[in-house]
């Protein structure tokens, strides 16, 4: 099920079981605004958005005098920016540079002029005085990690009778990468081959299907650069 926990409860009506209406229904969900623009102004205003040598501390190995140097050679290119609102600093936005994020564009980063596609997330419908509209979030609230991602396995699985999988960000954090590998995850518990990216990506599977399925899996992996 590739729905969001709510929705996944919903959808299951009196047909869940104790097990996923307790997992399902201890996922909370914000409801939040999210603006796409191109607003390099608002950008400028809020956020650090080029590289400022007053702002970068002294490198303390040649790990950091590195990743400055590469900062410094028009290749600072910031992705994700959070602020706090001055009249309430509870209050807070984040926003996502889109065009950052994808690396054709890298090339571009350094050209004047060159417009940038953004999206600016404003969290918490009990701040609606705020703005107008909103989108459904997963909280990362402490009953997120103790109610519902601990015991995923409960619920998940063609072993547990309810041969059902449940698929999404909400399952761990709220990450486009988590919702991809659940997704593979999910593909490989009913008997998929995995076919890994490289070590790093392995590594993130194996433990992401260790925790939604109680058990390490065993099926055939193979490496995606062999073939």
């Amino acid at each position: 099920m590739a729905v969001l926990a709510d929705d996944a409860k919903r959808l299951l009506g009196s047909q869940a079981t104790n097990a996923e209406r307790a997992v399902l229904g201890s996922a909370k969900f914000f409801d939040d605004m999210t603006v796409t623009h191109t607003d390099e102004e608002y950008l400028a205003r809020h956020y650090e958005r080029t590289f400022r040598n007053e702002l970068a501390a002294e490198p303390q190995n040649p790990t950091q005098s590195s990743q400055l140097r590469f900062a410094r050679d028009n290749k600072f290119g910031p992705m994700y920016f959070t602020r706090s609102y001055p009249s309430d600093g509870s209050k807070c936005e984040m926003t996502f540079d889109c065009s950052n994020y994808q690396p054709q564009f890298a090339p571009h980063r350094a050209q004047s002029g060159v417009q940038h596609i953004y999206q600016t997330l404003f969290l918490d419908s009990r701040a609606k005085d705020l703005w107008t509209k909103h989108w459904h979030q997963l909280g990362h609230n402490w009953t997120h990690y103790a109610r519902v991602v601990p015991w995923l396995w409960r619920i998940n699985s063609p072993g547990r009778r309810t041969h059902t999988q449940y698929v999404g960000c909400w399952t761990l954090v709220n990450m486009h990468e988590v919702a991809v590998i659940s997704g593979i995850a999910a593909a490989c518990a009913l008997g998929a081959d995995y076919l890994a990216p490289d070590k790093f990506g392995e590594d993130f599977f194996k433990k992401y299907y260790l925790l939604a399925n109680l058990g390490r899996f065993k099926g055939n992996t193979r490496m995606r650069d062999a073939e």
